[in-house]
Parts: structure tokens; C-alpha cells; sequence
């Protein structure tokens, strides 16, 4: 890709100065100083004195507006292009764009010449720099952030006044097979930032250049129309219905300007279109705005093409925590390759699954996967006792480090992976909440190996979204315009399709019973069965089992520890909630180091297994769930600093202990 460097930008400081916002803040800003000179002259003031102060202000928008505005200059573009071009091939083995991608950006740029396209990627470094990201800032986790929207709604308000008439939406993903940024280990562990000096920076720019990242892929999601988004979204709000876009797990596919209508969004107070002539209440532009950026933030990681570092950290962390063998881990890998072709999840390596094991360790490096070579000597006889051969077989034994601080960067990369499970471990867990017992506990009945233990299926519905709701700040579930009940519904109707669970009550015609309700899940919206829709939603009682083949509990066990380290986080953050019984309330760090002084103590005592669970970002969405609860009170009191402290009907163990519990339930 290039582009040339000569295009001519106007200076449009005149056009800014003389728009109507910018006057109307001139004026404030002026009228608020002009009310306290007032005041202070106990009423003296003249007139006059407010176009003083005017032409005051007017010159330090004037001044504002030269500190903001470019210097563009091309021959330094060219000589920035080709350092930086030196540069990146000096560190990176490659960089990759889809040429399909690109090539739709061009038709979509060409068919609408005058239309602007507002790029909003996911921010994962300081190397993909641009005019701003959905999620505010860096994620520290590897996982989306909750998405910040106010760029976003000052994009929407210049169509909501007509100052342009529409803008193109652009989500991008940006995968980093290794991070040019370092680790985020210690700021995940509450220690404060080392501040940057010379000699820190100098040091970590010449380790930079002495260093192999790796590839970087860049994905650009299909561009949809922000003018045609608010349109649809303000029909959908006056007419209280929902579109639901039935194909939300290809990528691609859907367009999202006509997949808006959320749930979240009250009906609005005007009769009109959210950019016709009349003015619907900022509350549900509000709403409309951040359910956009929602589902911006859903498209885009879920866009995000996976690296070979992300597939095998994923793999080390659920399947071989233990450690393993280079051929099983390369079994491993081509098993989560074909699950991710068969989930429509794209992939960024190609070749040899042991080929890609071994650049992915190369480039994590020996602290977060240890590689050691086993020699074993064996021999072979005639059968008259004369040895006829010898030979020395070395396996290579792959240790994943499952020890702080290491498993944290390990953690980074492997949580990219877990959106392709998420549902299935959200599903697994809720199925083990309710039987609260574990899989090894669990006896086989019958030939087709079906577990002694029914289950409910409402009820593993209701548990499920119970999870989705406790785990909603770390996770996108579902795009704000789809019901995550019906996904978790879909996925255990999958289940069943594909013998993991089976039907407690046999029927005759429930295999074609089973089909014909799976090929329902495409319906459109006018072709309703009610039959079909009154089973799902629970007027007829149905209980399922599990079918126990050493496939499927393999298969379960897996899903059940995609998820696990998570809710250990929010188990010991319940936990820490006892800390706070009889004080008033505890500054946020001090309360954070209580967090991880507890998780320690329970790590110590074999009452947590993921080491990866004691992490500052988890702690602090969890007590975003609690304060959603009630149970905790967080205050600023003033101050830059927040004060959490317990809501009083959450002052004694009782009330807590119901808390913990209702959290301890989905915990291994």
C-alpha cells in the first residue's frame, strides 16, 4: 500500500473560529468571567467590559487552534516514511493487510468521493497510532475494553446538525504476533508506572531494534454507514421493536448500520428521525451512540485475525498447564486450527502446526515457555540376545511458566483466543454450577454412556446468563442487537446436535424433532413457529444429560477452564468484600493490595489454581459488578482518589456470605 504525500489540506482555523459552538463558548467563557469580576466589584463593571473580555477569550480560541492545527509538510513525510519503513523491516518479519479488504475500502472510498471514513481500531499498541480508539486506551489484558463513545458522538452530532451528510464507519483490528510495548505485568500486579527517563528509554529503544517481533495483520471490518445507523436506530426506538440480525457470527456478513435496535435504548420523545427537523432527548442519542461503539468494539476483536503466539499461549494455559510434548502440542494446535475454520474464526499462520510451535516459543521467549530436550536411549535384539540396533530418540517438552509475574504476559496473549470459546465455557461452567459436582464424579449409564445427573434446560439457560451478566466487564457476549439468550440457547441446542448433551426423555421422532428445530435458527423474524418458539421459552419442561465419552469429557474440560481463571478473580474479589466489615471505607489501592494479599493467602492454602487469576483488571470490574449490586459504595469525596466502601445491608458475614456464594457456585 502508498499513497502520495502531496495533497493540498486547506486551513480551516477561519471556519472553526466562526462556527456557532465555537462563538457560543467564546461567549460563555466570557459571560462566566465577566459574573465573577462582577461580584468581586460588588456590581461596577460596565458593559464594555464583557466585549473586552470577548476579544479576550476570542484570542485564546485563536491561540488553542494554532497549537492544535498541522504542519504538514511532504519531504518530512517522505523522510519519516522511509525511517520508519527502515525500522519496522528491521523489527517485524512482516506486516499483512487482506488485499480484499483494501480493495472494498477503495470501491467504498471511489463510489462515495465526498463521504468521510473514521478508522476506529482496537488499541493494542503504541505502534498503531492513529486519530483515536474506540476503547480510550491500551488494553492491559490482551481483551477488549469497555468502549469510550465520545469522539464517537461528536462524529454523530456533525450529521445530527447536517453539518456533513454522512460518515463512514471503519472497524479495524490489529493483531501483534509478539508486543512491541513490553508486558503489562507490573501494572496488572497494582504496582505503580515507572516513569519514563533518558536512560530507561534509550535502553528500551536500542532492545527494540535488537529484537524480532514477529508479523503484524491488520483487518479492516466492512464499512457501514453512521447516517443510515442513526436513522435505523431511531425507527427502531419510536417503533419499541428489535431487528435482529440472525447471521451475527460471521464477521463480515452483516451489515450493522441495519443491525441497531437494542434493548438498552428507551423510546424516544420526538416523532421524528434522530436527524430529522425535530431534537430527540440526548438520553437516547446517548444510548444509540454507545451501543454503536459496542458493537464496533464486537466486530473488531472478534475480526481479529489470531497469531501463532495467541493460539499457543491459549493452548499451554487450558490444555497442557502441566507441560507436554512437541508432537501433542502440534496435535493440539491442528485440533484448535479446525475449530477456528469451523467457528469462522480467521487465523494469521499458515504451514506446519510444529513449524508455527516453534517460531511462537522463539518469540516468547524462555521465561514464559521453557523448552527442554529428553534423550532416551533404546535398542533392539535379534532375539538370540545380539543387539542389531541402537538409537537415541530426543522428545522436546514444552513448560508453560504458570507462575507469577510470567503467566500474566503469557495470559496477555492467550485471552485473544478466548472469544472463540467464550459461549461454551459460559455454558459448561453454568451446566457445573448447577449439578455442583465434578466431572470425575459424574457415573455413565446405559451404552451411550449418559450421566447419572439431569438438568434442567430453562434452567441451564437462566445460569448462564447469570455468568454473562457477573462476567459482562470483561467480556463482549453478543453485539448489543442480538439476545444472548438465544445464543446460549443455539449453543445447547448444539450441543445436543452434536451428542455432548442428550435428551433425559427419549422420543421416537426426537432426532427429526432435533433437526428441523436446528434448521429454525436461521428463521426470519415474519416466520414465527410457536411451537417451537413456546419450547424455547420454557412451556415445556425438557431435561437433558450428559453423554460421557472420553471425547466429550476431554471436550468439557477444556471449556470449563477457558473461563476458570476469570472466575476465580471475581471468587477472591467477593472474598476481599469481608475486608471492609467494620471500616468506613478503604481507598481503591489500598483496597487492591488487600485483593492481592487474599488471593495470595488462598493460592498458598490450594484453594485457587490459576496464579493468573490475581490481576488488577478483573479486581476492578469486579467491583464495578458489585457496585452495580449495591453492595458497595464508591465515592471520590472530593479528591482524585475513590473511596469503596459496603452500602449498610451489606454490613455482617450473612449478607456477604450470599454474595461469595453466588460467585463460589461457578468455581472448579
Amino acid at each position: 500500500m502508498s499513497r502520495t504525500v502531496d495533497s493540498h489540506f486547506p486551513d480551516v482555523c477561519n471556519k472553526v473560529l466562526k462556527c456557532s459552538r465555537v462563538q457560543s463558548a467564546i461567549k460563555e467563557a466570557a459571560g462566566e468571567e465577566f459574573n465573577e469580576l462582577l461580584e468581586e466589584e460588588a456590581g461596577l463593571m460596565e458593559e464594555k467590559e464583557l466585549k473586552v473580555l470577548e476579544r479576550k477569550h476570542r484570542s485564546r480560541a485563536i491561540d488553542i487552534l494554532q497549537r492544535m492545527k498541522s504542519c504538514i509538510s511532504g519531504s518530512l513525510l517522505r523522510i519519516a516514511g522511509w525511517v520508519l519503513y527502515k525500522l519496522l523491516s528491521k523489527i517485524l518479519t512482516t506486516i499483512q493487510f487482506h488485499k480484499g479488504q483494501i480493495e472494498a475500502l477503495r470501491r467504498c472510498r471511489s463510489a462515495s468521493a465526498n463521504i468521510p471514513i473514521v478508522y476506529l481500531p482496537l488499541h493494542r499498541s503504541h505502534l498503531d497510532y492513529i486519530l483515536f480508539f474506540i476503547e480510550g486506551g491500551r488494553s492491559r489484558s490482551g481483551k477488549a475494553l469497555t468502549p469510550k463513545s465520545g469522539l464517537l458522538s461528536v462524529v454523530a452530532d456533525c450529521i445530527l446538525s447536517g453539518e456533513v451528510e454522512d460518515v463512514f464507519i471503519v472497524p479495524v483490528a490489529i493483531s501483534y504476533e509478539k508486543l512491541i510495548d513490553g508486558s503489562f505485568v507490573s501494572e496488572q500486579l497494582g504496582k505503580p508506572k515507572v516513569a519514563e527517563n533518558f536512560t530507561l528509554a534509550a535502553r528500551s529503544i536500542w532492545s527494540t531494534l535488537h529484537s524480532n517481533f514477529g508479523s503484524v495483520r491488520v483487518d479492516f471490518c466492512q464499512p457501514f454507514s453512521l447516517k443510515d445507523y442513526l436513522h435505523n436506530a431511531s425507527f427502531n426506538i419510536l417503533n419499541s421493536h428489535l431487528i435482529i440480525n440472525n447471521k451475527i457470527h460471521d464477521k463480515s456478513a452483516h451489515k450493522l448500520s441495519e443491525c441497531v435496535a437494542c434493548s438498552g435504548v428507551r423510546k424516544a420523545s420526538s416523532l421524528q428521525s434522530l436527524y430529522g427537523l425535530d431534537v430527540v432527548v440526548s438520553e437516547d442519542k446517548r444510548q444509540t451512540i454507545e451501543k454503536l461503539a459496542e458493537h464496533v468494539i464486537y466486530d473488531a476483536f472478534n475480526a481479529m485475525p489470531l497469531m501463532s503466539t495467541q493460539l499457543v499461549s491459549f493452548l499451554l494455559l487450558t490444555k497442557h498447564r502441566k507441560g507436554t510434548t512437541l508432537h501433542q502440542l502440534g496435535q493440539s494446535l491442528n485440533w484448535l486450527r479446525e475449530e477456528c475454520d469451523r467457528r469462522n474464526r480467521e487465523l494469521s499462520i499458515t504451514g506446519d502446526s510444529l513449524d508455527v510451535i516453534r517460531t511462537a516459543c522463539g518469540l516468547l521467549g524462555k521465561e514464559l515457555v521453557a523448552i527442554e530436550k529428553i534423550s532416551m536411549a533404546w535398542s533392539s535384539s535379534d532375539g538370540m540376545g545380539a543387539i542389531t540396533e541402537n538409537n537415541n530418540v530426543k522428545i522436546v517438552f514444552l513448560k508453560p511458566s504458570i507462575k507469577l509475574p510470567h503467566v500474566l504476559e503469557l495470559q496477555y496473549y492467550s485471552n485473544s483466543c478466548i472469544s472463540v470459546f467464550l459461549t461454551d465455557s459460559v455454558v459448561v461452567n453454568a451446566l457445573f454450577a448447577i449439578i455442583n459436582t465434578q466431572l470425575e464424579s459424574l457415573t455413565a449409564c446405559g451404552d451411550n454412556m449418559e450421566s447419572n445427573i439431569t438438568i434442567d434446560f430453562n434452567e441451564l439457560v437462566d445460569k448462564s446468563v447469570e455468568l454473562c451478566e457477573i462476567l459482562h466487564n470483561d467480556f463482549v457476549f453478543a453485539p448489543p442487537c442480538a439476545n444472548i439468550r438465544d445464543i446460549i440457547m443455539d449453543k445447547i441446542e448444539s450441543y445436543v446436535i452434536y451428542g455432548v448433551l442428550c435428551e433425559a426423555i427419549k422420543n421416537p421422532s426426537s432426532d427429526l424433532q432435533l433437526r428441523q428445530r436446528y434448521r429454525q435458527f436461521d428463521f426470519d423474524e415474519e416466520e414465527e413457529d410457536d411451537g417451537y418458539v413456546g419450547f424455547r421459552n420454557g412451556f415445556t419442561k425438557r431435561e437433558l444429560r450428559l453423554v460421557l465419552s472420553d471425547e466429550n469429557k476431554q471436550t468439557i474440560s477444556f471449556y470449563r477452564s477457558v473461563l476458570s481463571s476469570y472466575i476465580e478473580s471475581y471468587w477472591v474479589a467477593a472474598s476481599a468484600l469481608t475486608q471492609l466489615i467494620g471500616v468506613d471505607s478503604l481507598d481503591e489501592k489500598s483496597f487492591f493490595n488487600r485483593m492481592i494479599d487474599i488471593a495470595k493467602q488462598k493460592q498458598q492454602k490450594g484453594l485457587i489454581f490459576h496464579e493468573e487469576c490475581i490481576a488488577a483488571e478483573p479486581f476492578k470490574n469486579a467491583v464495578k459488578l458489585f457496585e452495580s449490586w449495591n453492595v458497595l459504595n464508591v465515592r471520590t469525596n472530593g479528591s482524585a482518589v475513590r473511596h469503596i466502601g459496603l452500602n449498610p445491608e451489606f454490613k455482617s458475614i450473612v449478607t456477604l456470605n450470599d454474595v461469595i456464594a453466588r460467585i463460589e457456585e461457578f468455581k472448579n
